[in-house]
């Protein structure tokens, strides 16, 4: 009746969460993880010294872009819409899209188009697929297609809960375990010419 409709407006007034609307989450991410693994993707691709650092410039990029639905999310997104925090930029589908577009600008500066193809598709998914294992985190990785949040039994990576406790020192512990769980990136960043000049080595004449 009428008192049904009053109390269904106020909940709205107040901010209460309508039938069907998934209750706010809280906007779990990772410190470290996404830079240290565009770095790592970065340097793998470099193969001449100029290219180092415009490289891993590009793959911290495409790495971290993802999370820049934090700024629709500051700025009042739905939860659950497209723009909330691990929706439509941490899918599979914009991924693929992003490196799409890298392809396109390889193709118009004649960079060798499918080694592009693959730096790009391989750092830009590992955004999502790496989030769906922060604790406690479930991601729309399968957007447009479906708007579930998927996560994974097997959550072994920290994350702070919000962007504010990035000035907070419980920021810390996040990044030592984030640096331990990906310090073989880390050796990767640091020494990867040195593996490759073992590697070739190795490798018959």
């Amino acid at each position: 009746g009428g008192a049904s409709v009053l109390g269904r407006q106020e909940s709205r007034r107040r901010g209460a969460p309508r039938a069907g609307r998934p209750r706010p989450r809280r906007n779990l991410m990772a410190t470290i993880a996404h830079v240290i693994v565009g770095l790592a993707a970065g340097r793998i691709y470099a193969r001449r010294d100029e290219e180092v650092i415009p490289a891993m410039a590009a793959g911290c990029v495409i790495s971290c872009w993802p999370d820049l639905d934090l700024i629709a999310v500051a700025l009042g997104a739905e939860y659950g819409s497209a723009l909330d925090h691990r929706s439509a930029t941490h899918s599979l589908f914009s991924a693929v899209a992003v490196a799409a577009v890298v392809a396109l600008v390889a193709f118009w500066r004649r960079i060798p188009v499918r080694r592009a193809l693959a730096f790009a598709l391989v750092t830009g998914l590992s955004h999502g697929l790496l989030d769906i294992l922060n604790f406690r985190s479930k991601v729309a990785l399968l957007w447009p297609f479906s708007t579930s949040y998927i996560g994974s039994p097997w959550q072994p990576i920290p994350a702070v809960a919000t962007l504010a406790e990035l000035t907070t020192s419980r920021i810390f512990p996040v990044m030592l375990s984030e640096l331990v769980i990906f310090s073989p990136l880390l050796i990767v960043i640091f020494w990867w010419p040195r593996i490759q000049r073992g590697r070739d080595r190795r490798l018959p004449d």
